[in-house]
């Protein structure tokens, strides 16, 4: 294919966007976002359980007044789904946050804005029109943590998603052998 074609001319699935992501984006930045902890096992295990999943088709049932219109906790969305929570996105794009942020207040969808985002929880709020939700870990420093639930409050989030899977921060192999660390220093080995 050639260089001037678009990438979602190039994407037909998630296969594809991997191998082109890995092509186009630095390693480090590349094994940040396709990494998981440890050994990594429970990605593949995750992986496998959501391959398995099949739509059941129902066929000669009248569509003319479908929906895919869902209510979550008190707010009506236009999808049964959102954005989940993503650190650091803009190291995968430019303006990642900011695409995302407006696709979800162009498609009435919310999102969840990581703790780990490269956006602040104000213009977040602002690009996605009001559609944010937060993310909270509970293992930061109390005044921290307490400092930006009042950030979210006065920015006008009503709705926080405390997140409890990783009690503490997890070893990261991949980031490890490339040294990317958090806060992010830049250093030989990361330049080449």
């Amino acid at each position: 294919m050639s260089d001037n074609i678009l990438p979602s001319q190039k994407i037909f699935s998630i296969k594809d966007a991997r191998e082109l992501s890995r092509k186009r984006l630095p390693k480090l930045v590349f094994d940040f976002i396709d990494g998981a902890s440890g050994d990594e096992k429970l990605a593949e295990i995750n992986s496998r359980a959501l391959d398995q999943i099949r739509l059941e088709p129902k066929v000669l049932r009248n569509v003319e007044k479908r929906s895919l219109k869902k209510r979550v906790l008190g707010y009506e969305f236009d999808f049964p789904f959102g954005f989940a929570p993503m650190g650091m996105t803009n190291l995968s794009w430019p303006g990642a946050d900011s695409m995302l942020a407006a696709e979800s207040a162009r498609n009435n969808i919310p999102i969840c804005v990581s703790m780990a985002s490269t956006t602040t929880l104000e213009k977040m709020y602002e690009l996605s029109e009001g559609h944010s939700w937060m993310q909270l870990y509970i293992f930061q420093d109390e005044n921290f943590v307490m400092e930006l639930l009042d950030r979210a409050k006065n920015t006008g989030y009503e709705v926080a998603i405390l997140t409890v899977d990783v009690p503490v921060l997890s070893r990261r192999t991949r980031d490890d052998k490339n040294g990317f660390s958090y806060p992010f220093k830049i250093g030989p080995k990361q330049f080449f």
